[in-house]
């Protein structure tokens, strides 16, 4: 039985608009202008793009900037008879407008070449207006990528972007949510954040809301926050962020009663769908990370480990099991024709139903990330990253170095190995290694 969520998402629009009018007269005016240059300067693309001239002028001159980059990029991979090569240009153009009254404008047009078939895709990633209520109330409106979750890779309680954070670091920006954010600042001590997600819904009912409530006592600051939409069940969160000695500690955790994806299940020798309402489903993700000092320079290393448990994952390997089984229901083919797919392997079943996600399938992930600067050079920076299922014990290890020259070029070279024997999950398509290189403009 799926929960209704009729009552959830009302009543989080009367709780959250009752804390704005009966809390805002206790923020006072220093904390709200101390806050207000940083308040929504968390999406992806907005803190990277924003420019000196802007952040320095009055609060009340008018000014707009145009910035970008460009991104051409060469892949190779190889395998199991398997050898490929593509390439593609990523051209991101980012227009950032500052207005009175701590209004902001800013948007991201994203276009994709692709050399193969010089076909381009062209998309807006984001595009939203901020503005503020007499400087306590703070909102956005639109197209966003929001920070919502504090680990590295894995996000459990950020059921709001569209797009996860990827292990190999996406060229171009990630997708982003539409809808309206609202914060409510009270000095460093206490934050409320809400979002009302709006995209792709057609009427009241398919709206989805989310909100959080974060505080800080000394240096240990957490949050608690919850999603809501009809027809599913409410997940609950919990973040935190401290450190101990030298070493940064972050962690969250999310939990429903119930599940709200479809899940794979083998009944008696049949592959079906499935959707328990009452089994609960925690997921958590722990990251500790820490800096050192290499040589005369400080923060030279960095290192970030990271562990993820995920109930709804699986612990059987379904990658090595070539039994085909009969279906429950049958599948249309991929051309969308009338059911013709009655039985197939666990694996057809999974990418059929678009089940498969790529370092969320396992229940038990552990990932490791490092950064080493002025390696060899004093503009060159070394990553080596890792990513272990712990079910199936496969991974895929990075390495790479990228060099960015004065004028905003940065040239980058990776190598990609994926490890661990044959049909697992960072085996089973056959490949064995890649190459990719890039080269950067920003402008």
């Amino acid at each position: 039985m799926k929960h209704s969520g009729r009552f959830p998402l009302v009543a989080l629009a009367i709780i959250f608009c009752g804390s704005v009018l009966g809390l805002i007269p206790h923020a006072s005016a220093e904390d709200r202008n101390a806050l207000e240059n940083s308040l929504f300067e968390n999406s992806d693309t907005m803190v990277q793009q924003q420019t000196p001239s802007a952040m320095t002028e009055p609060a009340d001159n008018k000014t707009v900037g145009f910035s970008g980059e460009i991104t051409s990029a060469g892949v190779e991979t190889r395998g199991n008879s398997l050898a490929a090569l593509y390439a593609y240009t990523v051209a991101d153009l980012y227009l950032d407008a500052r207005l009175p009254q701590g209004a902001k404008v800013f948007a991201n047009l994203e276009a994709t070449l692709y050399g193969q078939t010089s076909s381009t895709d062209v998309a807006l990633r984001e595009m939203f207006l901020d503005f503020n209520v007499e400087h306590a109330v703070y909102l956005r409106a639109g197209k966003q990528v929001l920070q919502w979750g504090r680990c590295y890779l894995w996000n459990p309680t950020d059921l709001i972007n569209i797009e996860r954070r990827s292990f190999v670091t996406k060229i171009g920006n990630r997708e982003g949510a539409y809808g309206v954010k609202a914060h409510v600042p009270f000095g460093t001590w206490l934050n409320l954040y809400s979002f009302l997600d709006t995209g792709m819904a057609s009427d009241p009912d398919n709206t989805s809301a989310a909100f959080k409530m974060e505080w800080l006592i000394k240096n240990f600051e957490m949050a608690v926050s919850g999603w809501v939409k009809k027809n599913n069940h409410p997940v609950w969160g919990y973040d935190f962020s401290t450190r101990v000695l030298t070493v940064d500690i972050v962690g969250e955790a999310s939990i429903s009663k119930g599940q709200n994806h479809l899940v794979r299940v083998l009944n008696n020798g049949v592959l079906e769908l499935s959707q328990d309402s009452e089994v609960w489903t925690p997921q958590a993700c722990l990251d500790f990370s820490r800096k050192f000092q290499v040589g005369d320079f400080k923060d030279r290393l960095s290192i970030n480990l990271e562990a993820y448990y995920n109930r709804n994952g699986y612990v059987e390997n379904i990658f090595s099991d070539t039994t085909v089984y009969p279906y429950a229901r049958p599948l249309p083919d991929s051309s969308g024709n009338a059911p013709v797919i009655t039985a197939g392997t666990q694996l057809d079943f999974f990418q059929q139903n678009h089940l498969y996600q790529s370092n969320y399938h396992a229940r038990y992930y552990a990932a490791m990330f490092t950064s080493f600067s002025r390696f060899l050079l004093t503009d060159m920076t070394l990553n080596c990253n890792y990513i272990h299922n712990c079910v199936d014990q496969s991974g895929t290890l990075t390495a790479g170095v990228t060099y960015t020259e004065l004028n905003n070029l940065t040239l980058g070279l990776l190598g990609l190995a994926y490890v661990g024997g044959p049909d697992k999950e960072y085996t089973f398509s056959g490949q064995k290694y890649a190459v990719q290189a890039t080269a950067a403009l920003a402008f």
